[in-house]
């Protein structure tokens, strides 16, 4: 998961940076507290640059969800030690869902109220399908970990995907069994509820 978010992080950044010196974007700081810790960021004038994220760090799913954060943070620290993206630090900044749908609707809120760049948001699809209005209204770059296929198909420019949706993974797997490992019968084990059926 570190690989895929350091390359994610560095693609939106330069991205989010080529459209900001474009758009000619003056400097503004403010001061935002973020998980206990107050944290300094400025506009693209040459301060920090936010990455956002939306999981749960409380709740049934904060277990489950714990890698978007640390493989963020990760990311990020590889950025900042090799000196930053063209001088300026990435800064990470998260809000908990509770591991509850209302709870990822207005953390998606809190966070967006802070201005970062891109926000990488909960693996739960249902949580992101929940959040849909707010991104669109938002205008953030949005990265739901959700594999829910529905989750690109509303339309939204604002969401973005690069986890591979769950309409092509059991396929792709049930082909590798077949062609690369020369199977015959493959057996499949799901849950039985929207998850498992998608």
């Amino acid at each position: 998961m570190k690989k895929s978010l350091y390359v994610l992080i560095l693609c939106t950044v330069a991205l989010a940076l080529t459209g900001m010196v474009l758009a000619g974007c003056g400097s503004t700081t403010t001061t935002s507290a973020a998980g206990g810790e107050t944290t300094t960021t400025a506009g693209a004038g040459g301060g920090d640059i936010i990455i956002g994220a939306v999981y749960g760090t409380t709740g049934k799913y904060a277990g489950g969800e714990a890698g978007i954060g640390n493989g963020a943070k990760m990311a990020i620290e590889e950025v900042n030690a090799a000196g930053g993206v063209n001088g300026q630090k990435l800064v990470f900044m998260a809000e908990d869902s509770g591991s509850e749908q209302a709870g990822a609707v207005n953390a998606y809120n809190r966070l967006a109220a802070k201005n970062p760049l891109v926000i990488i948001d909960t693996a739960l699809s249902s949580f992101a399908l929940a959040q849909m209005a707010d991104i669109a209204k938002a205008e953030i770059p949005t990265y739901p970990m959700g594999e829910n296929p529905a989750v690109t198909q509303q339309g939204n420019p604002w969401v973005l995907r690069f986890s591979t949706p769950d309409n092509v993974t059991p396929l792709a797997a049930v082909q590798f069994a077949l062609d690369d490992l020369k199977k015959t019968k493959v057996a499949i084990l799901r849950v039985n509820n929207e998850f498992g059926q998608t």
